[in-house]
């Protein structure tokens, strides 16, 4: 671990089959300050070791801090988790293919995104009462995360690609929210974004958090609550993927251009997965049967 004079520090560990590397917790505008540190102290370093970045395999994680990110602002926090489930290409194609390390929500299968649909519109309706019943502020980031975790997260496609692996259903998600809760210490507070390439330089982290960062500005200026629109099939052509995210910049008025080098590791990895046969009355609302299906159905994981 490397702790420099004002504080910042970035630390070396090991995880599975790899080398981690993190930092202390900072700004967009911190960070681009940190450019020579981050070039000389890690990828730097890593390469005076002979140690070099795989351009596809691996995961270059990134932390959003709850209280800085959402600011207590729970229709920011639903439209941020809706508009990812919206976006499938962004963890599909874009910006990373990790299907068993950080899957989008369209890969979770119709179970979990029926769930999702459940979820999303309970929550709604607690943000949107009059008065005392009204849910606002961290508490209900706090119950959303929750429910998600509960009602959504219920499958992953690893344990069906590779039915010996047992995955966390609630850990390997494209969004890790298990930090989101009252219960958490709060500068430990955090979503946690799973589903990108390992960062290969500086540069193609500082547009990867640049893109977080604009996405947030832009949703928090919305006055409205953002419809869900999953596409039914995440398998799109290389050049839908990247059609869908230039419509993303254009909205948030940043310049095309910018991102070429990151859209120039767009793929189009095929997916594949058959789920178990699933009805809407399964796990319908006030259905104890279903209640019981999902209850035992998490205990097993």
């Amino acid at each position: 671990m490397i702790t420099f004079e004002d504080g910042f520090w970035i630390q070396y560990a090991v995880d599975v089959g790899c080398l981690e590397v993190q930092t202390k917790p900072a700004s967009v505008t911190e960070f681009t300050s940190r450019r020579t540190q981050i070039n000389q102290f890690i990828f730097g370093s890593a390469k005076s070791q002979g140690l070099t970045v795989d351009k596809m395999r691996g995961g270059g994680h990134i932390n959003i801090d709850q209280a800085t990110g959402f600011e207590g602002k729970e229709k920011l926090f639903r439209n941020f988790i809706v508009d990812r489930a919206n976006h499938p290409e962004l963890a599909w194609g874009i910006f990373g293919e990790t299907i068993r390390n950080g899957p989008p929500l369209a890969s979770l299968g119709p179970e979990p995104i029926y769930g999702f649909h459940n979820v999303i519109t309970d929550f709604d309706e607690k943000i949107t009462r009059s008065g005392f019943f009204r849910k606002t502020g961290d508490d209900a980031i706090f119950e959303l995360a929750r429910d998600i975790e509960q009602r959504v997260y219920i499958d992953t496609p690893g344990n069906h690609i590779w039915p010996d692996s047992n995955n966390s259903t609630t850990y390997y998600q494209e969004l890790g929210l298990r930090n989101i809760s009252k219960y958490t210490k709060v500068a430990e507070r955090r979503v946690e974004v799973r589903s990108l390439r390992p960062q290969i330089n500086f540069s193609t982290f500082l547009l990867q958090i640049q893109f977080f960062d604009a996405r947030l500005t832009y949703l928090d200026e919305l006055d409205e609550l953002i419809p869900i629109d999953i596409p039914e099939d995440i398998n799109m052509s290389k050049e839908e993927k990247i059609s869908r995210f230039r419509a993303m910049l254009k909205e948030m008025k940043i310049q095309v251009n910018r991102y070429d080098n990151i859209l120039r590791r767009t793929r189009t990895p095929s997916f594949s997965v058959t789920y178990p046969t699933f009805t809407p009355e399964d796990t319908s609302k006030g259905n104890c049967l279903g209640f019981i299906r999902a209850m035992l159905r998490r205990v097993a994981f």
